[in-house]
């Protein structure tokens, strides 16, 4: 079968989401177990100097990760090691060998304009569909999306209004725009870096630090834009754990490319749109409407099952490999 070499963020999947997140990772064991190599090209230490290995492969899957996220707090030694590697694997397989690339934008930041769209050789898929990409989630696993059906998420007494769990250190301009007044007018718990407060959960009860208990006793979250660059595989995380425990989550317009995963009456675009989102929730709380409600987000959930991207996955790979190539021939199965 095909050597397929991948490379991919490095993501704290698992560590605040337990065994349920969205993980791109469940795509390279589905594409293995169909009997491909995959060959990964992760980024290693390497003495100073050393030259950079690259060994024989037939189709690059590249998680690209845009340049503008050093501009914010992550532009520490190791993401300029990610970028780097990055470029380092486009200019050698995608450049000089005209290797069969599919560049998977997570973030949904790659520019219209530029050069790789235009590759005959590459595939840019991202979860929009931006500029004529195909689509491509990080999948859900099917332990996930066995969630308990939506008369029992909504039946289920929630003892806050809105919960937040993430670093408001990067999400400070959203927080002051969203979050902030919601917490001045409704019980809430708001966990993480910059955040830590909580107007009716005891400061000693170590529970609250877990996302999925946040979510569980909460009726509402508010998913934050942060003020530089999107993490698409974040939001995700946050939207499908959210909506697994029954809490309902509103999307600030600013993260246009995740709205096709709720219906629009979840959407704002203002601290009076927020409140008025988060007073109607309050008064259909346990009724049939909110039952409704959360029964059309499970339904959209289902689009992130194993089973739909890993076919759309290979369907991507088989097309890349009927492609007539640049330098000739075709590479070595």
């Amino acid at each position: 079968m095909t050597r397929i070499g991948y490379s991919l963020r490095e993501t704290a999947t698992g560590t605040l989401f337990g065994d349920l997140p969205p993980d791109p990772r469940l795509l390279i064991d589905a594409l293995a177990d169909d009997g491909h190599h995959m060959v990964p090209l992760n980024p290693a230490p390497r003495p100073t100097g050393a030259p950079l290995g690259f060994p024989a492969i037939s189709v690059l899957l590249l998680e690209w990760q845009p340049d503008d996220t050093t501009t914010g707090p992550a532009s520490d030694a190791r993401t300029r090691q990610r970028l780097q590697h990055q470029r380092d694997l486009l200019a050698h397989y995608t450049g000089q060998r005209a290797t069969p690339t599919l560049l998977w934008d997570t973030s949904s930041a790659l520019p219209k304009t530029h050069p790789l769209r235009r590759a005959r050789h590459v595939t840019v898929c991202d979860i929009g569909r931006r500029f004529g990409a195909r689509r491509l989630l990080p999948p859900l696993p099917a332990s996930a999306l066995k969630a308990p059906d939506a008369d029992t998420l909504a039946s289920k007494p929630r003892r806050f209004t809105v919960g937040y769990v993430g670093d408001l250190d990067i999400h400070r301009q959203a927080y002051n725009a969203f979050l902030a007044p919601a917490i001045r007018q409704f019980p809430h718990v708001v966990v993480g870096a910059g955040g830590e407060r909580c107007s009716c959960w005891p400061p000693d009860d170590a529970t609250h630090r877990r996302l999925r208990d946040v979510y569980s006793q909460s009726l509402a979250t508010i998913l934050l834009p942060p003020d530089y660059g999107v993490s698409g595989i974040g939001v995700l995380e946050q939207l499908a754990q959210a909506i697994l425990a029954g809490c309902v989550p509103l999307l600030p317009t600013a993260l246009s490319p995740f709205d096709q995963f709720i219906t629009a009456r979840l959407l704002i675009d203002s601290e009076r749109a927020a409140l008025e989102r988060l007073h109607w929730l309050n008064d259909i709380a346990t009724t049939a409407e909110h039952t409704a409600l959360l029964g059309d987000c499970l339904d959209r959930l289902q689009r992130f099952s194993l089973t739909r991207q890993h076919t759309a996955l290979r369907a991507m790979i088989a097309d890349l490999l009927r492609l007539p190539y640049p330098r000739g021939g075709t590479p070595a199965r």
